[in-house]
């Protein structure tokens, strides 16, 4: 099939650019089509000025309109496929179920659940599970009986687990005994893992980039605070560690979580590692006030925030990919440093060469913006998969 998108601002490296966005077969080619090419049947899009963005990518999401990744009854419902047919709506064509802290029981019946799978006009690309636990120190919304305080080996792990084959990321607390010693075997199996929900000090960070570690998981959440004598995980943005080793690290850009100054900090530190997650749980997209399950808590809105029901902690978010985009828009981020955050940056951080951009070669998953950066239409293999009416 040929695909040519034309009156287009194209998000092309680091810019926007009034050009043609050409499509064969799903993936982006640069050069002209053929006469013999043009008399086919291309079709062609007329993006009309709008914007023309990669989709984006929301490498944390641990659910969405009333369904819960680390549910297993919602799991049999066939919850993965309907939240990433939703998502569409929202500009994502690509994500990571997340699975929060369970008990050793409960993985072993959802991980099996997951799987891997091509995006298309159905739904959003599956690019893996992010384990977000149970080897956490600071646990925020996790619940305290599942939390694992130390590791005793890889065994450990594959016992824990079981098959990690559709495994992208882990999230874990560094600072606990036994952490250092598996990044390496997680590194090896090529599952990016990211540092957070933990009271690691700049040091114990800094060994756990050094160990293979190249994310953190939604900064300023979760972590020790930055102080003057030892900033904590924090401190990564400008180590020199991570000037070796390129990190990347996650914000939750829903206005509750962080500042909009602190965000904006973050990004000027280290603007090619920033990225956008929004964190979603089973309340995005639903009615206020209905509570919902969120792996083993009960979680509702309140006062605007998404909260554990019985304790009031801050339990993830309601906000979608494509309102974080706006939201780091309204802070002062520039458009194209906006839309790189949701696009190229996670792709980066989970070495996706074929995501996140238009270079050749490249999925050709797009999305139309107009000038307020609201998604007007989703592609997916450079097929139409969702308009707005």
């Amino acid at each position: 099939m040929l695909v040519e998108v034309i009156n287009g601002q194209i998000l092309r490296d680091g810019a926007l650019v009034n050009d043609t966005l050409r499509i064969q077969d799903g993936q982006i080619i640069e050069r002209p089509f053929t006469p013999e090419e043009v008399a086919q049947n291309i079709q062609r899009i007329d993006a009309q000025g709008m914007i023309v963005s990669p989709g984006y990518i929301d490498i944390q999401l641990n659910g969405g309109f009333g369904l819960d990744f680390s549910s297993v009854a919602d799991l049999t419902k066939n919850a993965v496929s309907t939240v990433a047919k939703r998502l569409l709506e929202h500009g994502v064509t690509s994500f990571c179920p997340t699975i929060i802290t369970s008990d050793a029981q409960s993985y072993k019946q959802i991980l099996p659940l997951i799987s891997r799978s091509k995006g298309s006009p159905k739904g959003a690309e599956v690019l893996g599970i992010h384990l977000e636990g149970p080897y956490l120190s600071n646990i925020g919304a996790h619940k305290k009986e599942c939390v694992r305080s130390g590791i005793a080996d890889w065994n450990e792990i594959q016992e824990l687990y079981g098959d990690l084959k559709d495994v992208s990321i882990i999230t874990l607390a560094p600072e606990l005994p036994g952490a250092i010693q598996v990044i390496p075997e997680f590194v090896k199996r090529n599952i990016a893992v990211s540092i957070g929900h933990s009271n690691s000090t700049i040091v114990q960070a800094e060994e756990a980039v050094q160990a293979g570690a190249t994310l953190i998981t939604h900064l300023f959440n979760a972590m020790t605070p930055f102080h003057h004598r030892d900033p904590g995980i924090i401190g990564l943005l400008t180590s020199e560690v991570s000037q070796k080793r390129k990190i990347y690290f996650s914000v939750i850009a829903d206005k509750i979580h962080a500042h909009p100054y602190s965000v904006k900090i973050s990004q000027k530190i280290h603007p090619d590692g920033f990225i956008l997650i929004t964190d979603a749980i089973p309340i995005l997209g639903m009615p206020a006030n209905v509570v919902h399950q969120l792996g083993p808590n009960e979680v509702v809105m309140k006062d605007g925030r998404a909260v554990v029901a019985s304790t009031g902690i801050l339990a993830g978010s309601a906000i979608s990919m494509e309102e974080a985009v706006r939201n780091v828009r309204s802070f002062g981020l520039s458009i194209v440093d906006s839309l790189e955050a949701a696009t190229l940056h996670p792709a980066q951080s989970l070495q996706l060469e074929k995501k996140g951009n238009f270079r050749v070669g490249s999925d050709a998953d797009f999305i139309l913006l107009n000038s307020e950066l609201e998604v007007q239409a989703t592609y997916v293999g450079g097929e139409l998969a969702w308009k707005r009416n």
